[in-house]
């Protein structure tokens, strides 16, 4: 519809949005959109350049919300509550798409719940600062998911306590206390996030996950961040 197409992207939701679609490790798409300098940017804009879902979870969005403008609040909520949540519970359970993924060497046979929480954009807590990671948690309501080798984008300067959100093992943005809180809430409102991080938090309250170690995660971002300059 013409109308979708022309839907548009702040500065700042571009920002996020471009953090969240390359710390994906099967996203594809032209690099060529990491240069905009648009203030303004539309959803015809990505179709050209979005080979991924990622494009289709932005225009799909849209047309369930009336969205006119994404800010950068709006993409938050969107990959960190329940239409994404939804989205990710059905990848998860396609089949189709888990031979996909294994095709491409990501086997979640036994790591669904894994896969789930990396998926969802998550806000954290920063406990540890290294080089260029950090070490953070995840604390909801009684749910605590350590995670290590969460990998911080050049320029993007934290300390200890600081709270942060984070997509597949990448660092994409700052967050302030109030967003965190409500990003929180209705995590935890939500059914199935609920299921699958109640299970986490048996396996990673006092053992961290280890993004080294889970589909060598830390190293792939680290090797793109790089080589995009970020």
């Amino acid at each position: 519809m013409r109308e979708l197409d022309e839907v548009r992207l702040t500065q700042e939701a571009m920002k996020l949005f471009l953090k969240i679609l390359i710390a994906e490790p099967t996203s594809e798409y032209d690099e060529r959109i990491l240069g905009w300098q648009k203030n303004l940017v539309t959803l015809k804009d990505l179709k050209e350049c979005i080979k991924s879902g990622a494009y289709g979870t932005l225009k799909s969005f849209a047309a369930k919300n009336n969205i006119q403008k994404f800010t950068q609040e709006t993409i938050l909520e969107l990959f960190a509550l329940d239409f994404h949540i939804e989205q990710v519970e059905e990848i998860i359970s396609s089949a189709a798409h888990r031979k996909l993924l294994k095709a491409q060497g990501y086997d979640i046979s036994g790591l669904e719940a894994e896969y789930f929480f990396l998926h969802v954009v998550n806000p954290f807590k920063v406990t540890k600062i290294h080089t260029s990671r950090v070490d953070a948690i995840y604390k909801n309501n009684g749910l605590e998911i350590c995670v290590e080798g969460l990998v911080v984008p050049k320029g993007l300067r934290l300390d200890k306590e600081d709270v942060v959100a984070c997509h597949f093992s990448m660092v994409i943005d700052k967050l302030k206390e109030d967003i965190a809180h409500y990003l929180l809430r209705e995590q935890f409102l939500n059914p199935i996030l609920s299921r699958y991080y109640q299970a986490l938090s048996s396996k990673y309250s006092q053992n961290p996950l280890n993004y080294n170690n889970f589909f060598n995660l830390t190293s792939w971002t680290k090797d793109i961040l790089k080589r995009l300059g970020l």
